[in-house]
């Protein structure tokens, strides 16, 4: 069995720990690196990233499971759109906004024995399977309910069905919450700083493999067979993220500030919102990354309604086109991550929103059948790809890494928080319009908007100094 990741190189600093660990090589030239205390051969590197990628494949199988089945599947138990909407998107958003302030900040906190991510890990991913694999259960479990009349008869069984499947799918999102946003935080804090535009690319090559494979092979089986995928790919993706808990290592933190401000819920609540949306440059980045939230959530939610009762495709044929375009985008990300690190990641993310905005403005008049959406789902790609690797680079060169976890929950909380208004809003607007070839005139406005405040984040990361010099600017 290969050896363990991780290990501690060294102590905290003679100091005590009050300086942040900072991303180092140590050693001769490109022997070693060094992340905190923490500090790593080629060989344990390799296998680092290793184990940290099995871990992504699993998880991107597991993830796209829920968000191209539910659609779907409310579809067939009777949901409207304004319900696929809120169950799909705004309950994710209620869940981030309730809790990930106070989780983030928790776990930006936490010291164990075995690291201050790691722990979070290990409860939330047996409790997000469990939550999907009930999904899969939701109309048995509603049909037995209503048939033991334990709710009030007037309540049809399909209400009863939805009401059931909603309560699973927020326990679905609160479990993926803690699991998702702690596996980031774990990136920032295991992996080279030196080294994480090209660890972020193949990281979204793993993760879109893993997509593809879904939709190839296996969409049209979920759809027909939930219980079993659910039941199969869960246990495969627990297993897997539990390995990888169990291999990699964090090092040693520095002892968390005093936080006289955070006695309670409500205290850390405001300071959390105070302390990432006080400063322009990072409340500018805040609410880009929101507008693409509305792209990459409900967005794509509607697209594959789009190719089932505009284009009239079957499952197979929606699989497959998503498919192809995931296998296009592995193809790209190794280059792209080139990109990130020769170009800085700030144009790449810029080039990509422009683009974005141009083609999902030509989509809407220009895809009329399956082939046209294919060929469009191909063009997207690269813009797709450049924002999906650039802003998590970017993130990581903007926020200060001792509230690295704060300021990256920040993202979710505002994004999918924000999805308890928009989920609806769009939800209504097509209930009203009647018409699933509107997703693309929605794109184009939100890519466009995104654009132009990434404009302003990047000169304002300039103004503090840019690539050789920034500072990340202290919060209140």
């Amino acid at each position: 069995m290969p050896e363990q990741i991780g290990e501690s190189a060294s102590n905290l600093a003679a100091d005590g720990g009050s300086q942040w660990p900072t991303d180092e090589t140590g050693g001769k030239p490109g022997k070693t690196y060094r992340v905190g205390t923490l500090e790593y051969t080629v060989r344990q590197l390799v296998f680092l990233f290793l184990w940290l990628l099995a871990g992504d494949f699993c998880w991107m199988l597991f993830q796209t499971i829920f968000f191209m089945f539910m659609p779907v599947y409310m579809q067939r138990l009777h949901a409207d759109d304004t319900t696929i909407a809120v169950v799909t998107g705004g309950t994710a958003g209620m869940v981030n906004l309730l809790f990930l302030p106070n989780i983030s900040i928790w776990t930006d906190r936490y010291r164990s024995r075995i690291g201050r991510r790691i722990p979070f890990l290990l409860w939330s991913t047996p409790l997000t399977v469990t939550a999907l694999v009930l999904i899969g259960y939701a109309p048995n479990i509603g049909a037995w309910l209503h048939a033991d009349k334990i709710l009030p008869l007037s309540v049809s069984l399909t209400v009863t069905v939805l009401a059931v499947l909603t309560v699973f799918v927020v326990m679905f999102h609160f479990f993926n919450m803690v699991l998702v946003n702690s596996y980031y935080f774990l990136l920032r804090d295991v992996v080279p700083q030196s080294l994480m535009p090209r660890f972020l690319a193949w990281f979204r090559v793993v993760g879109t493999l893993g997509a593809f494979v879904l939709q190839f092979w296996l969409f049209q089986y979920v759809v027909a067979y939930p219980k079993v995928l659910f039941w199969s790919i869960g246990l495969v993706y627990m297993v897997s993220f539990l390995l990888m808990c169990w291999r990699v290592k964090e090092g040693g933190y520095p002892p968390p500030p005093p936080h006289e401000n955070r006695k309670n819920f409500i205290k850390t609540y405001g300071v959390y919102f105070l302390e990432c949306l006080s400063i322009p440059l990072y409340r500018n980045f805040f609410i880009a990354f929101t507008l693409m939230i509305l792209v990459t959530s409900p967005a794509i939610s509607f697209m594959v309604l789009f190719g089932e009762k505009t284009l009239g495709l079957d499952a197979d044929a929606i699989g497959k086109v998503f498919a192809w375009s995931s296998l296009a985008s592995a193809v790209l990300y190794i280059p792209m991550g080139y990109l990130c690190e020769k170009f800085n990641a700030f144009h790449v993310v810029l080039a990509s929103l422009f683009s974005g905005a141009i083609l999902t403005g030509l989509a809407y008049f220009c895809v009329q059948s399956k082939t046209t959406w294919l060929i469009y789902a191909v063009l997207i790609i690269p813009p797709t790809v450049g924002w999906m690797l650039g802003w998590i680079a970017v993130m990581m060169l903007l926020f200060p890494g001792d509230k690295f976890g704060q300021f990256s929950s920040g993202l979710n909380v505002l994004g999918y928080g924000s999805l308890v208004v928009t989920s609806y809003l769009l939800g209504s607007f097509m209930d009203w319009a009647h018409n699933f070839r509107m997703i693309f005139a929605l794109c184009t406005v939100l890519y466009a908007a995104a654009a132009v405040l990434m404009l302003m984040v990047y000169r304002g990361w300039r103004r503090l100094g840019g690539p050789d010099n920034y500072v990340p600017p202290e919060t209140p």
